[in-house]
C-alpha cells in the first residue's frame, strides 16, 4: 500500500463490516466530528455515547454537528451525567457483555483511568498478564517503486521496566495486533538491546535474551530473535555479520524494546526525524478492543485510532 493508504485501507475494512463503537468521553467537540464523519461514511453501524444526551446534543449543535439526524444510529448508554471513571467502567461492562464491539477513550480521561477500567471490566487476554502500548510507524519508502515501510514498536506507553515475563507478553500481544491490522503480512519479531548475542555482558541484555527464549517457547510458529542491536535487526548485511544465521535481519516488522524509555524515545525520533506517521497508542493486552487516546489527539488522530480499534476486533480474544 502507498503512503497514506494504511488508514484508507482500515476505513474500507470498517465499511465492509461496520460495527458498534463507544466513545467514553463523548462530550468533546473532537468526538462530535469523528462520530459524524464515521456515521456519514458508513465505517460504523452505531455510535454509543457515554455522556448525558441532552447536554451532548446541545453541545454538538453549538459546534455545527446535528447528531440527532442520525436517529437510531447514535445511542446513549446512560442519561445521567456520569463522572469520567464511571463512563469508562460502563463502557467496559458493555464491551464485556457484547453490547458493543469496541471502546475508545482517553481524549479526556488519563491513560491510568482507561487501563484500570479495561482491566476490571473487560479483563486481559487469555494467558497474558500485561497491558502495553504499541505504535504503528508508517511512511513512503525511499525506494522509487511507491512501496511503504511499516513497523510496530512496543512498549511505548505503559510498562516502565518490564520483566522477562512482561516482555514476552508484550511481544505476544504485538504479534496479535500486527496480525489483526496486517493479516496478509507475517509478523517477524526482534527483541532489542544495546547488545547482540552476548556482545555485552549486562543484566539488561541478558533479560532480553531470556525474554526471546521464553517467547520462542510460547510461540514456536513466530519468526523471532534477540537480543539484537537495532542495526543488526534492521540491516541484513550488518545482521549477518553480528548475528550469523539469524532469521530476522532486514525482515523485522515488530520491534520489542527493553523498557519504556527506549520505546517511547525511539518512536518519537522515528516520527520526527524519520518522517514516519505514528499511529497510536494502541492499548494491547485487553481481551477485547478497549483503546486509549492521547488527550492532545487531533480529530485525524482520533479517527485513525477508531479505525485501528475497530479493525482489531478480528480475533480479539
Amino acid at each position: 500500500m502507498r503512503d497514506g493508504d494504511f488508514i484508507e485501507e482500515l476505513r474500507r475494512r470498517c465499511q465492509a463490516t461496520p460495527a458498534k463503537i463507544a466513545f467514553a468521553d463523548s462530550d468533546d467537540p473532537r468526538i462530535f466530528e469523528v462520530a459524524s464523519r464515521m456515521l456519514t461514511e458508513g465505517s460504523v453501524r452505531e455510535v454509543v455515547m457515554l455522556t448525558k444526551k441532552v447536554t451532548t446534543l446541545a453541545a454538538a449543535h453549538q459546534y455545527g454537528h446535528d447528531l440527532a439526524r442520525f436517529k437510531g444510529r447514535v445511542k446513549w448508554a446512560s442519561d445521567s451525567a456520569l463522572p469520567t471513571p464511571a463512563r469508562l467502567e460502563l463502557a467496559a461492562e458493555m464491551l464485556a457483555k457484547g453490547q458493543i464491539d469496541a471502546v475508545l477513550g482517553g481524549n479526556i480521561a488519563t491513560t491510568a483511568e482507561v487501563i484500570r477500567a479495561g482491566i476490571s471490566g473487560v479483563g486481559l487476554s487469555p494467558g497474558v498478564r500485561t497491558v502495553s502500548g504499541a505504535f504503528i510507524l508508517h511512511r513512503l519508502s525511499k525506494a522509487t517503486d511507491g512501496s511503504t515501510q511499516t513497523y510496530l514498536f512496543a512498549d511505548c506507553g505503559v510498562v516502565i521496566a518490564p520483566t522477562v515475563r512482561q516482555l514476552a507478553d508484550i511481544a505476544t500481544e504485538s504479534v496479535k495486533t500486527w496480525r489483526q491490522l496486517f493479516p496478509s503480512n507475517e509478523a517477524i519479531v526482534s527483541f532489542l538491546s544495546f547488545s547482540t548475542k552476548g556482545s555485552a555482558a549486562h543484566e539488561a541484555a541478558t533479560r532480553m535474551a531470556e525474554a526471546t527464549a521464553l517467547f520462542k517457547a510460547q510461540h514456536p510458529e513466530v519468526t523471532c530473535d534477540g537480543e539484537l542491536q537495532f542495526d543488526a535487526a534492521f540491516d541484513p548485511a550488518i545482521g549477518q555479520r553480528k548475528a550469523p544465521g539469524s532469521p530476522v535481519p532486514g525482515r523485522t516488522n515488530c520491534f520489542i524494546f527493553p523498557d519504556l524509555g527506549a520505546g517511547n524515545i525511539a518512536y518519537k525520533i522515528t516520527q520526527r526525524l524519520g518522517g514516519f506517521e505514528a499511529y497510536g497508542p494502541i492499548l494491547q493486552g485487553m481481551a477485547k478492543p478497549f483503546n486509549d487516546l492521547s488527550r492532545g489527539a487531533t480529530v485525524s488522530d482520533i479517527l485513525a485510532s477508531a479505525y485501528i480499534t475497530l479493525a482489531r476486533r478480528a480475533n480479539a480474544g
